[in-house]
């Protein structure tokens, strides 16, 4: 008796505090999703009020009357930068156009896009939804992030890539051995190098931990990137 009693007392518990999770869960990314939106109206504003300045007409002018094979071939004769930003915007003309506020609403999509992975990526490392969505807050409102986030220019490209290299290198860290995160991370990596000449200031630093780290503090012999590691 005593112990159908207490069963009937705790399903009704458990739903509640189900629903509660559900319900904060929500609201979290209702949240974030405003955060998102309010970046995107920042960014979003008066964007073609200043004219296009020299690198962004260069960029233009470069990408324009080329070919996407004669954009790869030419970055290495002609610019110091890689073709990844520029295969970007190739395919961004043909959805936009190449006018001002056609070509930087791409960075404007790169930026909000940033606002979501170092939320991404602060919810990895530190496993809080309040320094996460803090994190967020403070993408979609720092200076340089909306400066950048309205050019057309592949610096804000680079910056939505770097939370992703983090993350997916904390990720692989954290899990089991798997062919998947290595596979990713150096996809990601890839094309986090083809988008800023100084990417691999950057990446090769994490490429150099990647492969000779210890493992968590719980597995301390585990050595090596992680798709070899036993």
């Amino acid at each position: 008796m005593s112990m159908s009693i207490s069963i009937k007392n705790i399903v009704p518990r458990a739903k509640v505090l189900l629903c509660r999770g559900s319900t904060n869960g929500r609201r979290h990314y209702l949240l974030l999703l405003i955060i998102v939106l309010m970046g995107w109206m920042i960014r979003i504003i008066h964007l073609d009020r200043e004219s296009l300045w020299l690198d962004e007409v260069y960029s233009i002018l470069f990408v324009a009357d080329r070919s996407l094979g004669a954009i790869i071939s030419d970055t290495f004769l002609v610019d110091f930068h890689p073709f990844g930003y520029y295969a970007f915007l190739k395919g961004w003309f043909r959805l936009l156009g190449d006018g001002a506020w056609a070509t930087r609403f791409l960075s404007v999509i790169f930026g909000c896009v940033h606002i979501a992975t170092t939320y991404w990526l602060a919810r990895s490392l530190f496993r809080s939804r309040a320094i996460a969505l803090t994190s967020a807050l403070l993408a979609s409102l720092a200076p340089v992030a909306v400066h950048y986030s309205q050019e057309t220019r592949m610096y804000v490209m680079l910056m939505t890539l770097w939370p992703v290299c983090l993350g997916i290198l904390w990720k692989s860290y954290r899990s089991r051995p798997s062919l998947g995160w290595g596979v990713i991370f150096i996809l990601v990596g890839l094309l986090f190098l083809y988008t800023h000449d100084g990417a691999g200031v950057l990446a090769l630093p994490l490429l150099g931990f990647w492969m000779i780290w210890g493992g968590p503090h719980d597995q301390p012999n585990r050595r090596g990137p992680p798709f070899i590691r036993s």
